[in-house]
């Protein structure tokens, strides 16, 4: 699932240069055209992860590490509960991280349309040389396939991290009850 991109992208741009298409600017502008439909999906695929609610369990995680700071201030814990809050602090780092990185990501989706829409006028209007249509189409694949990548890999990073903070909340309300009782 991790290169499914990578894998249809590499058929397709293979099956477009062994077909029997007459020019080789047809091969080049039939390639762009499924080009257009990854960059389609991974931007139909990024738009699926839901930032605001990101934003908000980051927000969340860091009020309760504010609290778990204000009433474990000075005490001496477990290492189970410094383990704990340990691993909470990793997830709200993570998500904090993914969510810095989300305008980026979205302006490399947005830069690779760009560039193929770009390339696509090129090689409509003979401003590139047919000698390098190839190799011009081969780095809009490499980028796309970058760019893919690593949407599938955010969106699936993400779900996963947040399966591991939907698990740490009970334990994190454990901790903040059980300060509350030494008060």
């Amino acid at each position: 699932m991790k290169y499914l991109f990578g894998i249809l992208l590499s058929a397709f741009f293979g099956s477009f240069l062994l077909s029997s298409c007459t020019h080789k600017e047809d091969k080049e502008l039939a390639t762009l055209d499924t080009f257009n439909i990854f960059i389609k999906k991974a931007d139909s695929l990024y738009a699926t992860i839901d930032y605001k609610k990101l934003n908000e369990t980051v927000i969340s995680i860091n009020e309760k590490l504010k609290l778990i700071d204000q009433k474990y201030n000075g005490d001496t814990i477990s290492k189970e509960t410094a383990l704990i809050i340990e691993n909470y602090k990793g997830i709200g780092n993570v998500l904090t991280q993914f969510y810095n990185q989300s305008k980026k990501l979205e302006e490399e989706i947005g830069e690779s349309e760009k560039q193929i829409a770009d390339l696509r006028h090129d090689i409509e209007k003979n401003i590139v040389k047919e000698e390098k249509m190839e190799e011009y189409v081969e780095r809009e694949k490499e980028a796309l396939q970058e760019v893919c990548t690593q949407v599938q890999l955010t969106q699936r990073s993400i779900g996963l991290t947040l399966v591991d903070y939907e698990s740490m909340i009970p334990k994190i309300e454990q901790l903040l009850k059980n300060a509350e009782i030494k008060e």
